[in-house]
Order: C-alpha cells, then sequence, then structure tokens
C-alpha cells in the first residue's frame, strides 16, 4: 500500500469517528478537538518518515469534503509527477544535441529554448503559437540525459568520429595510389 493510499484510509477513519462522535451529542468543535489529539502525527505504515497532519482547520475541510462523498477517495491527491511527459523523438534529439554540443546540459537546454521561442521547429515537441511559454521544465530536460549517459554517448561519438575519419584516411590512401597507378601508366 502506499502511503498516499494510507494517508486516505487514515482521514476516513478520522472522518468517520468525528461523524460518530457528533452524532453521540459532542458539540463539533469538542468532537473535531478529541480526533486531532488522537490522529494528528499518527505515523504511516507503509513510509514510518511520514506523519498524517491534521490541525483544527484541515480536519474540518477534510470533513466537509468527505461528507459527500464517505470514502477514502475524497482524500486522494491531487499533483502530478514533475517529470513531464516527452516524446521519444524529442529526447533522441536532445540526447544527441547534448554529446555534439559537448558542452553543459545547462547550456544546452538554454539553446534549445531560445531556438524555440524563436520559431523554430523542434522534433517532438509543438511549434510555438503566439506568446506561450516553452512546454518542458528543465527539470524534465535534465532527466532525459543524466551525466552518466552523456559520458558514455560522448566516448562512443568519438569512437564514430575515429572511425570516420580512418576510413576517410584509407580512401584517401586508396585514391592516391589510383592515381599514382594510372599516372605512371
Amino acid at each position: 500500500m502506499t502511503w498516499q493510499r494510507e494517508r486516505a484510509q487514515l482521514l476516513h477513519r478520522a472522518c468517520t469517528l468525528l461523524e460518530t462522535r457528533l452524532k453521540k451529542g459532542d458539540t463539533l468543535h469538542k468532537a473535531v478537538v478529541r480526533v486531532v489529539r488522537q490522529w494528528n502525527g499518527k505515523p504511516l505504515k507503509s513510509d514510518p518518515g511520514r506523519r498524517l497532519a491534521l490541525s483544527y482547520t484541515s480536519i474540518l475541510r477534510h470533513y466537509y469534503n468527505w461528507r459527500s462523498i464517505r470514502t477514502p477517495d475524497a482524500f486522494a491527491l491531487k499533483f502530478v509527477p514533475g517529470v513531464a511527459p516527452t516524446k521519444p523523438a524529442f529526447r533522441d534529439w536532445f540526447a544527441r544535441r547534448c554529446v555534439a554540443a559537448g558542452q553543459p546540459v545547462k547550456v544546452v537546454i538554454t539553446r534549445v529554448k531560445v531556438e524555440w521561442l524563436a520559431g523554430k521547429r523542434i522534433p517532438g515537441l509543438p511549434v510555438r503559437k503566439g506568446r506561450e511559454a516553452f512546454p518542458l521544465h528543465p527539470s524534465s530536460l535534465y532527466r532525459i540525459v543524466d551525466a552518466e549517459q552523456l559520458a558514455v554517448m560522448r566516448s562512443l561519438l568519438r569512437f564514430a568520429d575515429e572511425q570516420r575519419a580512418r576510413a576517410e584516411a584509407i580512401g584517401r590512401r586508396l585514391i592516391l595510389a589510383a592515381t599514382r597507378k594510372g599516372g605512371g601508366a
């Protein structure tokens, strides 16, 4: 069970207890104070480093939201992960751009943003329309290519460049040898 799910279940139980105390005749204030004393700071079993944070106002807010649904789903957290989804075409293009530039990722990110803002087409990103902001946060771009991947990719690129240079040198020697043979005959 994730800590988010456990948190939702604990809040559900706290709200159920609050409702029970109200039905038994406690005033709203008295019931809320008792529930807060009982549940605030309770550690989560799924993640002992996290504790249930309840104050007088937060349990009231949770209770009023819970009354319409009366399930743990009323406490589902509504956040989205920090990493924006990126298309494979953009990830590949960006990784190659980082390797080819041979510069820190921060510099490449700045250049990519400037190019996109200038209206240049970038694979995997929508074309800029009007005054819209760059569609990705820099943290998402840093996660595409980490330092270790860059080092490996740079070494592979150097190897490919060395092989290309060797092939060109062999080609030049063959052409030179062919012209010598052809010129002497």
